[in-house]
């Protein structure tokens, strides 16, 4: 039976209730429903967790609806970058997902460059790279000195990203003289990116090195800076160099790196190299990129050993290359 006390005490929790809430709610636990303000938060939280799924879909989807937050997602995720105890899955998404927040990202991760754990560190370095802003080089130039080699990895690849000058010739050291292989790699590829004159000579000389991986680096980072080259805008002297470097290096015992050199001559559309990348169109190892750096040398001569290739080749795959190079050619 409702006593007449019963009843006023219930309308008393209807009328105090949100509208649309049921009395039941309204006597329900402190915390057991969020409050708007909490809900934010709470949708924070669930989507920083979901970065750690092994659904590549719930975690792309996850990373996206976190950089659309922006700032307010920042603190969270810094907090999983720094947490030893997550996964390196779980806190590699967290720092590409700061980056993809951005700038308002920068200055919270900072800091995790002096984190007591190398990894920590590595990836602070690596998202500070990918938001690309040029007040972070002087905090990964000191990264770059890390003692640890997966850290310096990540400052060498964060710097050749933000492609500042300042950071060429603490690069060229690192590429010259660092204990890690990886880190020298990422060196030179970073020197790539910068595209300055002066990082010219280094990666020449470290054709000679004997790691193919470093080799290998150098050549494409050649590469990478051959239309630079080849406009003369970096210097003639650094431009033949360059050349007979690469010419060199079609006869590396690597094959990376001999298909790196005709790429990047090719890039450069240096008619000197149209002599020794003709016979590479009968190499199964360089015929394509050889057909292709031909063609885009493009000269009467290149055009020629196209031709004759196409008409004389014995093998089929030969004569289809340069088939396709001729035809290339004649696009508008």
């Amino acid at each position: 039976m409702i006593t007449p006390f019963t009843a006023l005490a219930l309308l008393a929790a209807v009328a105090a209730a949100p509208s649309g809430t049921a009395p039941e709610e309204a006597g329900s636990p402190a915390g057991a429903v969020c409050s708007p303000a909490d809900a934010p938060a709470a949708d924070t939280a669930r989507l920083v967790a979901d970065l750690a799924c092994a659904d590549d879909r719930v975690q792309t989807e996850a990373r996206e609806r976190l950089a659309k937050l922006g700032e307010a997602a920042v603190a969270p995720l810094v907090k999983v970058v720094s947490d030893t105890a997550a996964s390196e899955r779980h806190r590699t998404a967290a720092a590409e997902t700061l980056a993809a927040v951005g700038l308002p990202a920068q200055a919270a991760l900072l800091p995790v460059l002096n984190h007591g754990e190398p990894f920590a560190r590595a990836m602070a370095a690596r998202a500070l790279g990918l938001i690309g802003d040029a007040h972070a080089v002087g905090a990964l130039l000191d990264a770059l000195r890390d003692k640890e080699p997966q850290v310096r990895d990540q400052a060498a690849s964060a710097l050749g990203r933000l492609g500042n000058a300042a950071a060429l010739f603490d690069l060229i050291a690192v590429l010259r003289a660092d204990s890690s292989l990886d880190v020298r790699t990422s060196a030179a590829d970073a020197l790539g990116r910068l595209g300055c004159r002066a990082a010219i000579e280094p990666l020449v000389e470290a054709l000679g090195d004997q790691q193919p991986p470093i080799r290998t680096a150098s050549v494409k980072a050649l590469g990478r800076m051959a239309p630079l080259l080849a406009s003369g805008a970096r210097g003639e002297l650094g431009r033949k160099k360059a050349v007979a470097a690469l010419l060199a290096a079609l006869a590396d015992t690597h094959q990376a790196v001999r298909v790196g050199a005709v790429e990047a001559l090719g890039l450069m559309r240096e008619r000197t190299a149209v002599e020794p990348l003709a016979p590479l169109l009968a190499d199964a190892e360089t015929r394509a990129v050889a057909a292709e750096a031909l063609g885009r040398i493009g000269d009467v001569a290149a055009r020629r050993a196209l031709e004759k290739a196409a008409a004389e080749a014995k093998d089929e795959s030969v004569r289809r290359a340069a088939e396709a190079a001729i035809r290339a050619m004649t696009k508008p």
